[in-house]
């Protein structure tokens, strides 16, 4: 048998009139949602208003609650202020927080009328309203560069009982550090020397695996 590796394809992610909303595990995962979170984040630093803070909320579908978490992860890597739902709330509610609030931007997890196996990333102007084409373009462009670059530093306790002190760093294929990261939550983007990886393994056939590996850009 022949394993053909290759680097994952960035999932292409558009938002729709209201959102984007995928299957759950297919298209709809932890990494995307946050990749959706990265490009939030840039349209409320880019604007100057991290101190206005995001207001994230979800729905009862599978897993909602901890998408929302990943969501929040990367606003406070930002230092973005997060008001974060206790449980699961109409959509509406949100937009009402995010106007009480005086917030800079809203994140729902929900995908609405989808079916059940779908999830969906909506987000919300300050005024309340579904984002527009000013808040959607700036997340969109954040999207197209920020596939697969997304390593999140967590850091506190994520709600079941697990701590996560940080600390987290990136090993490239020799076993070196490329990057370490503190205590501190952030967001890093690392990049990966494709050729240098298969100069290494056309060197060292033992560390190559037992069947036929191509590794492809």
């Amino acid at each position: 048998m022949t394993l053909t590796g290759a680097a994952p394809t960035p999932t292409t992610i558009v938002f729709g009139t209201d959102g984007w909303r995928a299957r759950i595990a297919d298209e709809f995962t932890y990494d995307n949602v946050r990749r959706c979170a990265d490009g939030v984040a840039a349209y409320v630093t880019g604007r100057g208003e991290a101190a206005k803070g995001v207001v994230i909320a979800y729905d009862r579908r599978f897993s909602s609650e901890y998408f929302a978490m990943a969501a929040a992860e990367v606003l406070l890597a930002h230092d973005i202020g997060v008001a974060f739902a206790v449980h699961a709330v109409p959509t509406q509610m949100s937009s009402y927080e995010v106007v009480q609030r005086g917030s800079a931007a809203g994140i729902v997890i929900t995908a609405s009328h989808n079916p059940w196996v779908d999830n969906g990333f909506k987000v919300k102007a300050p005024t309340g309203a579904a984002a527009g084409a000013e808040i959607l373009s700036v997340i969109e462009s954040r999207l197209a560069v920020n596939g697969g670059t997304i390593q999140i530093n967590r850091t506190g306790a994520d709600g079941g009982g697990n701590a996560h002190p940080g600390m987290s760093a990136v090993i490239d294929f020799m076993g070196q550090p490329v990057l370490e990261l503190g205590s501190e939550p952030m967001v890093a983007t690392v990049g990966i020397d494709l050729d240098a990886m298969r100069d290494w393994r056309d060197k060292f056939p033992a560390h190559l695996d037992a069947d036929a590996f191509n590794l492809e850009s």
